[in-house]
C-alpha cells in the first residue's frame, strides 16, 4: 500500500490517529457547545418544575394506601374480636340453658296412652 504524504487527514485516518478512528476523541475532549448546555438546563428546569408536585402526589398516595392498609387491619382485628365474643356469649347462653333445664323439676304424667300394652288388662278398663 502506498502512503500519500500530501494529505495529512488521510495519513492520520490510515494510521488510526484521526478523531474518527480514535472513537470521536474530539467530541469528548472539546467542551460542549453552549447550545447544548442551554438545552440541558432547560430540560433540568422542566424536570424540577414537575418534581415538587410529583413528590407531593407520591406522598399523598403513600399516606392514603398506608392509611387504607392500617384501617383495614384494625377493622379485621375488631371483626375477629367481635366473632370471638359472639361465640363466647353463645357458649355461655347454652350452658345457662342447660343449667336451667337441670334445675327444673321433673314431672311425669301417666295417662291411658302411657300404660304398658303388654301388661294384663283389668276388668275395670274393659268396661
Amino acid at each position: 500500500m502506498t502512503e500519500s504524504t500530501d494529505d495529512p487527514d488521510l495519513r492520520n485516518y490510515l494510521q488510526r490517529k484521526s478523531a474518527l478512528s480514535m472513537g470521536y476523541r474530539k467530541a469528548y475532549v472539546e467542551a460542549p457547545p453552549p447550545e447544548l448546555d442551554q438545552a440541558v438546563k432547560a430540560r433540568a428546569r422542566r424536570a424540577l418544575r414537575w418534581l415538587g408536585p410529583a413528590a407531593i402526589a407520591g406522598l399523598i398516595t403513600f399516606v392514603l394506601v398506608g392509611g387504607l392498609i392500617f384501617g383495614v387491619g384494625k377493622w379485621m382485628q375488631a371483626m375477629v374480636a367481635a366473632e370471638r365474643n359472639i361465640k363466647e356469649i353463645r357458649k355461655q347462653q347454652a350452658a345457662e340453658r342447660l343449667e336451667e333445664q337441670r334445675k327444673q323439676p321433673v314431672t311425669v304424667i301417666i295417662g291411658p296412652d302411657t300404660i304398658d300394652p303388654s301388661a294384663p288388662k283389668d276388668d275395670a278398663q274393659k268396661k
